[in-house]
């Protein structure tokens, strides 16, 4: 008889970070109605459990074939593709059920792509919450697993790693005004504030968004990138499928702990009165220039 341990598992996102960039200048105001942030918002990306006595928490020595099914569950708000989900059933050697005595062996214990696309938590227009995509992914695919001969009691330790890419979505609105350094006490905004920032549901947030003023005609902002959900997080180097980083001792240690940040700053370009701001914006470091006006300094935290 043996026993399975199936309380560890691991997820590894891919994350790639959007961020939108919109202006706010003195004019006319609108008050709207709930809800006030554009996303749901959370830290989850893809959650992973195994599926009740799959595998099954006892055996009895070569009783019965089994298979591990693993269920994932979207509970963020970016879609994942099936070409884009690594799963793999770790904890074991293939030899002790059979895998490699069937003709199989640890590839097959690796399932990518999955076959189902995962869709994303989303609000309607009457402000339900529609849940995401679920799938269930059983390892392996066309054959099963059963136990060789084992003596006494042997524990075994299941584990499901699951590899995906995934994005988060954040919004901030900047101060701009006119006159950048003569500020008013009548003015609708603030430029030497911290701002509000929204972020969508994903293991990675974006918090801390900070503006201040660095000349008449010239400001800059700044933000922290947070890891704040579980799983290890990669920088996405390629879409070869199937793919992770953590595969590949190299990359793993050159992309763990980074992520990839877009800033799209485009609303910048016209105050909200429709005067043109003549602004522009330029990535600090970098040659890349917006239409708009900010210095990016993301800060990762962990």
């Amino acid at each position: 008889m043996f026993k399975i341990n199936r309380n560890y598992y691991m997820s590894v996102a891919l994350i790639s970070i959007i961020l939108v960039i919109s202006a706010c200048a003195k004019g006319g105001s609108t008050t709207v109605g709930a809800p006030t942030s554009p996303f749901i918002g959370g830290t989850s990306g893809l959650v992973i459990n195994f599926e009740e006595d799959s595998p099954p928490p006892e055996v009895t020595d070569q009783a019965f074939p089994f298979k591990a099914i693993v269920r994932l569950a979207n509970e963020g708000e970016d879609g994942v593709l099936r070409n884009d989900v690594k799963v793999q059933l770790k904890g074991f050697s293939p030899k002790d059920f059979n895998v490699a005595d069937a003709g199989l062996g640890d590839a097959d214990l690796t399932v990518s792509p999955i076959t189902d696309d995962l869709r994303a938590k989303t609000r309607d227009s009457e402000g339900k919450i529609i849940e995401g995509g679920t799938t269930f992914v059983e390892i392996p695919a066309n054959k099963n697993l059963q136990s060789k001969q084992a003596t006494g009691n042997t524990p075994y330790t299941f584990r499901a790693d699951v590899c995906y890419m995934y994005r988060t979505t954040a919004q901030a609105r900047l101060c701009v005004l006119a006159d950048m350094i003569n500020i008013g006490t009548d003015e609708l905004c603030n430029p030497n504030q911290a701002k509000s920032s929204f972020s969508s549901s994903s293991p990675v947030q974006v918090t801390n968004f900070r503006e201040s003023v660095i000349g008449q005609q010239k400001v800059s902002f700044s933000f922290d990138v947070v890891h704040s959900g579980n799983g290890d997080i990669y920088q996405i180097v390629t879409t070869t499928n199937p793919y992770c980083p953590r595969d590949v001792t190299t990359d793993r240690r050159a992309n763990l702990d980074k992520v990839k940040v877009t800033v799209d700053a485009s609303d910048l370009d016209d105050a909200t009165d429709g005067t043109d701001t003549g602004l522009e914006c330029h990535l600090e470091g970098e040659g890349t220039t917006w239409p708009s006006v900010g210095i990016i300094k993301p800060r990762i935290e962990y």
